[in-house]
């Protein structure tokens, strides 16, 4: 009856396995897989893909390729109420029912919003499958000193090519969540990469209003500069939301490197698009997609923590938390705590790393002083995790599923760098001494003992 019946048994299923693992592990961290709700019956039971910039040439060319493949449903984001009526008439009949163009002008974060809220009205229980971001606002060649703000009063080039993309993407992402093959792409037009330095975000800091024009600071504008300045954002962004998101949802994030008259679908469909944490590049001919090293400055994580916060505060949007299964039992809820120690310290060895996923040598980044308490703190765990909730994981193991391999207990990305902070008994004291305090406050909890609130 509706096109979601399979989704809900699959969910069904998903879930009933999922409760199973985590009695046996309940150290495993499980994605929260979002219940199926019925708006109204799925208009479509294709992939669904939203392309923004969609009145641009790249974005006419790819519409045009994903809709002749029969496999998406495609929504185009429209800068102005003109072209959306344009491209309502200019529909052909073979895609009438593939094809939904809607309002989205970059260079307004309220139109912004307002996109993304009609995109989700619009999908109901359906997943988004595929993002396409980018503005359709190119790199200029030459430079111009008097930098045009919008109404929300931002530099245009950075809230049309970045800002506007970190709202949209923090928006649509929660509707990705369960897409069985999610991919986030963001595109770029570079012409001069070396120009590109964001420095220490100082513009962004101060609330990149008018008069601040560049993204570090100043008030002397540089067109090009700006625009490449957004790029090596949406890269920032791009491998902080791999780093955060990819390992525990499956959702794909890259950017692509293209010029701004080339369709995309290749980058978009097909499988060698399917790479997360990579700069693509795509080939003056538009067929040959290649993997490119980025700049070091991409992969910068205190750039790229403090890139997220800061547009967090400017577009009054953040990306959703992954939600975990939890259990009441208080000895669950430390373990609990551990694994997710452990998750963020993978995620910050992940960052560390030249470019997360993919063997290469390890990149000498400057970690902050709270990120190296952090990792002292992990290590701490990890030491204690090893030898308490590994012990019960093997004999659970054994018992109901056999031998389970070690790297599986102890984790297959364990951290070699020279140098590390011996664990001493002291912080195996200190852990004990705070597990111990945890459960006799949950047992007074259970007993009605009020007398730690006194």
């Amino acid at each position: 009856m509706y096109a979601d019946a399979v989704t809900i048994k699959q969910s069904h299923t998903l879930s009933t396995i999922s409760g199973l693992l985590f009695f046996i592990f309940p150290s495993i961290v499980i994605p929260q897989t979002h219940p199926t709700v019925f708006l109204f019956p799925a208009p479509f039971t294709s992939e669904l893909a939203v392309i923004a910039g969609a009145s641009s040439p790249m974005g006419e060319k790819t519409i045009q390729d994903l809709l002749q493949t029969g496999e998406y449903h495609v929504i185009g984001a429209y800068g102005n109420a003109q072209d959306v009526e344009l491209a309502k008439t200019q529909k052909s009949s073979s895609s009438d029912e593939s094809f939904t163009p809607m309002l989205c002008d970059a260079e307004s974060l309220d139109s912004v919003r307002d996109f993304c809220d009609q995109v989700h009205d619009f999908r109901g229980s359906k997943t988004i499958d595929r993002l396409v971001c980018q503005a359709g606002i190119t790199c200029p060649k030459d430079n111009d000193n008097a930098p045009e703000f919008t109404k929300d009063g931002h530099e245009r080039i950075m809230q049309a090519n970045f800002l506007s993309n970190y709202l949209l993407t923090s928006q649509l992402l929660k509707g990705m969540i369960d897409s069985p093959e999610g991919r986030v792409t963001m595109v770029g037009n570079p012409i001069d990469s070396t120009l590109a330095d964001v420095k220490r975000l100082d513009g962004l800091k101060a609330g990149f209003k008018s008069p601040i024009a560049m993204v570090d600071g100043s008030t002397t504008f540089h067109a090009a500069k700006a625009c490449e300045d957004s790029i090596l954002c949406s890269k920032l962004l791009t491998n902080f939301l791999h780093t955060k998101y990819h390992r525990l949802t499956g959702i794909v994030f890259n950017t692509l490197d293209a010029s701004p008259d080339q369709g995309i679908s290749n980058a978009v469909h097909e499988a060698k698009g399917g790479h997360s944490g990579v700069n693509l590049v795509l080939d003056k001919n538009g067929i040959d997609l290649t993997e490119e090293d980025a700049t070091i400055k991409a992969y910068d994580i205190d750039a790229a923590y403090s890139l997220v916060q800061l547009c967090k505060n400017i577009t009054n949007s953040e990306f959703p938390a992954i939600k975990q299964v939890t259990s009441p039992c208080p000895t669950l809820k430390v373990i609990g705590t551990i694994t997710k120690g452990k998750v963020k310290r993978e995620e910050l060895k992940r960052m560390r790393q030249g470019r997360p996923g993919i063997s290469e040598p390890i990149v000498d980044v400057k970690l902050s002083k709270r990120q190296h308490v952090a990792a002292f703190a992990d290590r701490v765990v990890g030491t204690v995790l090893r030898q308490t909730v590994g012990r019960v994981a093997r004999l659970a193991g054994r018992n109901v599923l056999g031998e389970i391999p070690e790297e599986a207990l102890t984790g297959s990305y364990e951290e070699t760098v020279s140098g590390a902070v011996k664990v001493t008994e002291q912080d195996v004291d200190e852990l004990q001494a705070a597990i111990s305090n945890q459960l006799a406050k949950e047992k007074k909890r259970d007993f009605g003992d009020k007398s730690e609130y006194m």
